[in-house]
Formats: C-alpha cells, sequence, structure tokens
C-alpha cells in the first residue's frame, strides 16, 4: 500500500477524531505499542503518527486497515434517523383497521401499565414499542401451558417477522415511529 492510499484511507471524512484515537487505543492492546496520540492537534497531524507508526512494517499497516474497515463496518450499522430506503412508517389508524389486528391486539397493547409503553407515536404512526410489545409478549406465550397459545405466538413470530423488524428498528427510541419493510402491510 502507497502512503498516499493509507492516508487517504485515514483521512476518511466518515472516521472522526474520536474514531482515529479508538483505532489507536486497539492497536496499542494488539500490538502493545502504538502510534503517537496527540490531544489538541489537527487530524492531519495525527495521521502523519500513524503513518511513520506503521512504515515498513506491514503488520501494522495490516492492523490499521482491518481497524479501520472495522470501524467504518461499525458506522454503518449505525441507527439512522427517520426513513430508509426500502422502509416505509404506517399509521397507527391503518394498522388497527387491518382485519388481522383483532387477534396480534393483545400482543401489539403487551407491556408494563407503569411504563405506558404506547403503541403509536404522538404524529400517529406505529411505534418502535409496538414491535416490542409483541416480541415480548410471544416470547411469554411461547412457553405458555396451552398449545393455542404456543401456535398463536409462533404464528405472530413467523408472519410478521418480529426478529428482523426489532433488527430493522435496533437502535431507534421507543417512542420513534417503527421502520416496516416496504412489501410488508401492503
Amino acid at each position: 500500500m502507497l502512503v498516499s492510499e493509507f492516508r487517504a484511507m485515514l483521512s476518511n471524512d466518515k472516521l472522526t477524531e474520536r474514531d482515529l484515537n479508538k483505532i489507536q487505543e486497539n492497536l496499542y492492546m494488539k500490538f502493545k505499542n502504538a502510534p503517537v496520540w496527540t490531544t489538541g492537534v489537527k487530524k492531519e497531524e495525527n495521521i502523519q503518527s500513524f503513518i511513520w507508526w506503521a512504515n515498513g512494517h506491514i503488520d501494522r499497516i495490516n492492523g490499521v486497515i482491518e481497524e479501520v474497515n472495522k470501524t467504518l463496518k461499525e458506522k454503518a450499522m449505525l441507527p439512522v434517523r427517520g426513513p430508509v430506503a426500502g422502509t416505509k412508517y404506517i399509521e397507527w389508524k391503518y394498522f388497527i383497521s387491518l382485519s388481522s389486528y383483532k387477534g396480534i391486539e393483545d400482543a401489539v397493547n403487551f407491556g408494563n401499565p407503569l411504563r405506558k409503553a404506547l403503541p403509536y407515536t404522538k404524529d400517529g404512526y406505529v411505534s418502535v414499542d409496538a414491535i416490542g410489545n409483541m416480541q415480548r409478549w410471544a416470547d411469554w406465550k411461547s412457553s405458555s401451558l396451552s398449545t393455542y397459545e404456543r401456535s398463536l405466538s409462533y404464528s405472530i413470530n413467523e408472519n410478521l417477522h418480529l426478529a428482523a423488524l426489532r433488527t430493522l428498528n435496533l437502535g431507534r427510541r421507543a417512542d420513534q415511529p417503527a421502520l416496516f419493510p416496504i412489501n410488508m402491510l401492503a
């Protein structure tokens, strides 16, 4: 890897000074040696320290590349505010008008009454909390003695793909509108 490519990789706009500092700490844990990190200087000066430290050491270069890729991958997985491509919000009034809503009403409204987990947002969309409520209800009913309740739990879990919905909405606040795949509940 050329020095210019190494510099460009570390200069990526998605990498903040905090990210580079964390990478430096991880390198120290891995090699018991790391580039010098100076607080309060421009990002470019710390990047120059990475270049000097890794110069001529293929294991260090590979270590930096690995840490940078790991950091960028983690940043790409962070939850996004607002709509995400391929998803939509579902209005509460539309959701409760679905014929299947009567079968899942208990699951949607399941929760601790002291917490007042509302299944809808202030602006009228199905909330992330509704998905959490359904997941908690399905988990609770899955260990029921009743075969009917266990099969209902399994059916809701499978038909609504609750695990996938939870993953899609991971990191979003409970009172935010829930993200649903566009083709779901069409």
